[in-house]
């Protein structure tokens, strides 16, 4: 397997034309004959820094290298002279970040080459790593017997017809963990399916995780399982950065579209999974949250018995985070469900919304099925309530701290907070449609419209939509 060297950092290393760089008039895209690409050898990062090293092309026309940086933080270009052959790049920040660097060579008549995109992250507990290239089923597969080794998806991944067994798959979840780093590199591993015993659990790309996956798409997805299931991991311990999947996911207790199970960090990540739980914690990106999730968002429809949300299921742990997020999918449950949660006793909830219809038949709401004790502030949701006892525009049943938080009394059902008579719970702010879309009664009650949420007509519905991820809608 060919290899190269690079710690966890995120970095997207990525070759393109003119869109990230501004170079000299004189510098013209390749109209038929585009420059060699010089041959990466390998690739090494530090928490900080990234250094890697290459073959130049062996045309006698190459000229130098350009590159560009780009990320949250951080943007920045330049150019290599022919003959160098290695650059390091320092002082970049931690491995939450998506970094995009883009390479192209250049010919002396100023053509320059086609893309070259490489998805990085530093490590995180400061290693240096070294990346083998994944181009094949198999060799996807032989990851379990290097565990804590460092991987980059060079290709997309066709799985149909691969009997799927998860990567790092033990009867004991805590056997066998992958603990290294996977970059999928903006890639797409297609068709995953798996269809076993429901006394199986653990079950999706990876099965147990205390590394870092980041920069990787799933698409139709098809697992029927047992617990703790998603698609891309059945339990996380560790990061999950900028994945994005689709399919549907079928199982018992803690299922989820992205992780069934997530007691580590999720960070722009996303959900268009049909997601049904049998029994218990079912929900559009995570099944069972103990962890914390930022900037991501869930639009599958969730089904359910019992704590189904259109994001999450359950939050239960004192560390659990839900904030920057938001549920666009259709909930149904019989007990504690909720439009973005459907029962959260411990965490908080924070700057999120829901807008998918919510049809239970206790402690159900648009926002959250049942809050027992934990604080939530700065969130609302507009979707259809429908249920039998407990119910409300924003939370079904509440015991727990509500703050500036809104709900939209004529979608909601209900014009009057008690338009169900004893059955409704009045909790958060009710306002009709066009107040909600007026972002001047958010500010009014203490809404970050700078830097955190922002309003256009054109946008969401005119309804409020998180700066974060603006790229969604």
């Amino acid at each position: 397997m060919k290899k190269f060297t690079i710690p966890i950092f995120i970095i997207v290393l990525s070759v393109s034309f003119l869109l990230f760089f501004s170079c000299d008039e004189s510098i013209e895209t390749a109209a038929i004959i585009a420059p060699e690409m010089f041959s990466l050898v390998s690739l090494s990062t530090t928490d900080s820094s990234i250094s890697f090293t290459w073959t130049d092309p062996e045309a006698d026309d190459f000229n130098y290298i350009m590159y560009n940086v780009s990320s949250d933080t951080d943007t920045f270009s330049g150019t290599i002279s022919a003959g160098e052959e290695s650059f390091v790049i320092s002082d970049l920040a931690g491995y939450y970040y998506i970094y995009t660097i883009t390479f192209n060579t250049v010919d002396t008549a100023g053509y320059k080459s086609a893309d070259y995109t490489l998805y990085i992250s530093p490590s995180l507990d400061g290693e240096t790593d070294e990346y083998s290239i994944i181009t094949t089923a198999d060799e996807l597969l032989n990851i379990s017997s290097n565990p804590d080794g460092a991987y980059l998806l060079a290709k997309d991944i066709n799985l149909d017809n691969v009997e799927w067994t998860p990567i790092c798959y033990s009867s004991d979840p805590t056997a066998l963990v992958f603990s290294g780093s996977f970059s999928g590199n903006g890639h797409t591993i297609s068709n995953l399916k798996i269809d076993k015993d429901i006394d199986e659990h653990y079950k999706g790309l990876f099965s147990y995780s205390t590394g870092h996956i980041y920069g990787l798409n799933l698409t139709d997805v098809n697992l029927n399982v047992g617990c703790g299931s998603g698609c891309l991991t059945g339990w996380n311990m560790g990061v999950i950065t900028d994945c994005k999947v689709s399919g549907s996911v079928e199982g018992q207790i803690d299922i989820g579209g992205l992780t069934g199970y997530n007691e580590g960090l999720i960070i722009r990540c996303s959900s268009d999974t049909a997601v049904i739980s049998k029994a218990q914690c079912g929900g559009g990106l995570v099944g069972n949250n103990p962890g914390k999730i930022y900037r991501s968002f869930s639009t599958g429809n969730v089904e359910g018995l019992i704590q189904v949300g259109g994001l999450v299921g359950l939050c239960d742990s004192d560390i659990s985070e839900i904030t920057a997020c938001y549920a666009t999918g259709n909930v149904s449950g019989d007990t504690d469900t909720g439009g973005l949660a459907g029962l959260v006793s411990a965490g908080t909830v924070t700057d999120s919304y829901a807008m998918g219809a919510v049809e239970g038949i206790t402690n159900t709401g648009g926002l959250i099925g049942t809050n027992v004790s934990i604080d939530v502030s700065n969130c609302y949701s507009t979707g259809f309530v429908s249920g039998s006892a407990f119910i409300g525009g924003l939370v079904g049943q509440n015991t727990g701290i509500v703050t500036a938080c809104f709900y939209d009394a004529q979608t909601s059902g209900y014009i009057d907070a008690g338009g169900s008579g004893n059955s409704w719970t009045d909790i958060g702010m009710s306002m009709i449609t066009i107040l909600m879309q007026d972002e001047t009664n958010f500010i009014a009650e203490g809404w970050d419209f700078t830097e955190k949420w922002d309003s256009n007509s054109d946008i969401n519905n005119g309804y409020p939509y998180l700066i974060q991820l603006l790229d969604s809608y």
